[in-house]
């Protein structure tokens, strides 16, 4: 039987797109990976996105503290609002604690920020912002 070479590239194509999905559809869960998906989610605006990397009980210590889902999406909400940019700069894990910096930028200049936070079941739990 004859195949054209055009139909092989097509066919690969389609496979290899196919393994790209399968891929980037596997669930985030290392404490690092949660983290940077959050901030992706964060900066593309998609604050539903991003809750889903939120637990139900999660504490946000940023200034005041934030407990729970809702008080954490109402404070998120106002970041996006804000039109804050945020890029990792540095990251690091220690088993489920997570350690990054951040770029964070208003539009009017960039400062560094801080975080240390907790990271369990592709969740985060906890997040401090070190001043």
């Amino acid at each position: 039987m004859f195949i054209s070479r055009r139909v092989v590239l097509i066919l690969g194509m389609l496979l290899t797109l196919q393994a790209s999905a399968c891929a980037s559809n596997r669930p985030v869960t290392e404490p690092v990976e949660v983290v940077e998906a959050f901030n992706d989610e964060m900066n593309a605006g998609d604050l539903d996105a991003a809750m889903n990397f939120i637990a139900e009980d999660a504490v946000f210590k940023i200034v005041q503290t934030f407990s729970g889902k809702s008080e954490i999406r109402d404070m998120l909400q106002e970041e996006i609002d804000n039109g804050m940019q945020a890029e990792i700069i540095d990251i690091r894990a220690e088993g489920d604690r997570v350690f990054w910096t951040l770029l964070v930028d208003f539009g009017a200049g960039k400062d560094e920020w801080s975080y240390d936070g907790i990271v369990q079941d592709g969740l985060i739990v906890s997040v401090v912002f070190d001043l």
